[in-house]
C-alpha cells in the first residue's frame, strides 16, 4: 500500500471536480509503506502537492495502492468532534490568512523568455530565479509541473519560496550532489543572464547535459557584449564597470558567435531564440562607424549592424 486517508475526485490539474477523472489521495494521510511510496513522484508541498503522485498512480492504474478512510475526511471537515485528529480543515489558511500566492514580486517578468516556455514542461529548474516571479508566471499557465528555484540572496530565496515547489540557496557552480539528483531528468533549464556570472559556464553546460532529459531545453538570456554602446564606449576607452557599461556581477562576455558557440561545445543544438531590440535613437550617429570597421575588417557590414543592435539574446538550446 502507498498510503490510506480521505480521496476525492480531481482533475487533471488538482482542481476538485465531482466529475474529476483523477481519484486524489488527500495530503494529509498516512503513508503506509516507505519502499513503495519511493517509487512514485515524491509530495512536494500547499497546492496540489500530491497531484503528481496521483497522476502517476491513476494514469498507471494502481489506485489500489491507496485507500479512502471516511474518520479521516470528517476530522479534518470539523462540523463533528474529531476522532483522532485535531486540526481544522484548510489549518494553514485559516491561521496565516492564505497560501500567500499572491504575494507582490519585486521584479518584472521576461515576458519574451516565457513565451518560449513549454507549454507542458514536467520538470523545471530556474538559476538565478530571484523572488519567483517568473516561476510565478510559468505556474499560472502550467501549475502541475515541478519548479525547482535556486538563488544566492537569502532574501529573495524566501519570497521565492512561495511560487517554487524547491528552493536552493546557492549558485550552481558549487552545488552539492544534493542538488543534482534532485534536478536529474529535468526537461526544462532556466538561465536567465545566469551564464555570465559564471566562473566556467563551458562547465556548467557540460554538466547539466548529462544530467537533462533526453530531448530536454536550455533556455537562456544572455547580454550581447557586441551592442552598438559597448563598441562606442570601448573605442572611446571608457569601457568602465558600472549601471552603464560593464556589471560587476558580469564574470563572462559574449558575442553571438561565442554564444552559440558556448552550446554547441557543451553538446547542445541551438533550435530558437530571438534578438531583443529595443528603440535607441542614439545609435544612429554609430551604425555608420560600425559599418566602416567591418568592411575594413572584411566583414559584412551588413551583419555587423545586425549583430550590434540586440541588448540581448534569447537562446534555445536542445540537448543534442
Amino acid at each position: 500500500m502507498y498510503g490510506v486517508g480521505s480521496t476525492q475526485p480531481v482533475n487533471e490539474q488538482g482542481y476538485d471536480r465531482p466529475d474529476g477523472a483523477i481519484n486524489y489521495l488527500h495530503p494529509a494521510c498516512m503513508l503506509v509503506n516507505i519502499d513503495v511510496m519511493r517509487q512514485w513522484p515524491l509530495p512536494i508541498k500547499h497546492g496540489a502537492p500530491m497531484i503528481h503522485t496521483m497522476l502517476a498512480l491513476n494514469h498507471s492504474n494502481n489506485t489500489h495502492l491507496f485507500k479512502h478512510i471516511p474518520w479521516v475526511r470528517s476530522d479534518f471537515e470539523g462540523d463533528k468532534p474529531p476522532f483522532y485528529i485535531k486540526h481544522p480543515w484548510q489549518g494553514t489558511v485559516r491561521r496565516t490568512g492564505g497560501y500567500h500566492y499572491d504575494l507582490p514580486n519585486s521584479t518584472a517578468v521576461n515576458t519574451d523568455l516565457l513565451q518560449f516556455m513549454p507549454p507542458e514542461a514536467r520538470k523545471i529548474v530556474e538559476i538565478g530565479c530571484r523572488d519567483g516571479a517568473f516561476a510565478k508566471a510559468y505556474k499560472q499557465r502550467n501549475p502541475i509541473c515541478n519548479y525547482t528555484g535556486m538563488e544566492t540572496d537569502p532574501a529573495l530565496v524566501q519570497a521565492a519560496r512561495p511560487h517554487c515547489d524547491f528552493v536552493y540557496n546557492n549558485d550552481l557552480e558549487h552545488a552539492g550532489p544534493d542538488f543534482w539528483d534532485h534536478v536529474r531528468h529535468a526537461d526544462t533549464w532556466v538561465l536567465d543572464e545566469s551564464l555570465e556570472q559564471m566562473d566556467d559556464p563551458w562547465r556548467v553546460l557540460q554538466k547539466i547535459r548529462t544530467n537533462i532529459a533526453p530531448g530536454g531545453k536550455i533556455l537562456a538570456t544572455i547580454r550581447n557584449f557586441q551592442h552598438w554602446s559597448l563598441q562606442a564606449r570601448l573605442n572611446a576607452g571608457d569601457l568602465r564597470y558600472g549601471t552603464q557599461g560593464l556589471d560587476l556581477s558580469r564574470k563572462r562576455i559574449f558575442t553571438r558567435g561565442a554564444m552559440l558557440e558556448l552550446f554547441q561545445q557543451a553538446g547542445f543544438q541551438i533550435s530558437g531564440g530571438s534578438a531583443r531590440i529595443i528603440d535607441e535613437p542614439a545609435r544612429e550617429k554609430y551604425l555608420p562607424a560600425i559599418r566602416l570597421m567591418a568592411g575594413a575588417s572584411g566583414i559584412d557590414p551588413v551583419v555587423a549592424v545586425e549583430d550590434a543592435l540586440p541588448w540581448q539574446y534569447i537562446v534555445i538550446a536542445v540537448a543534442a
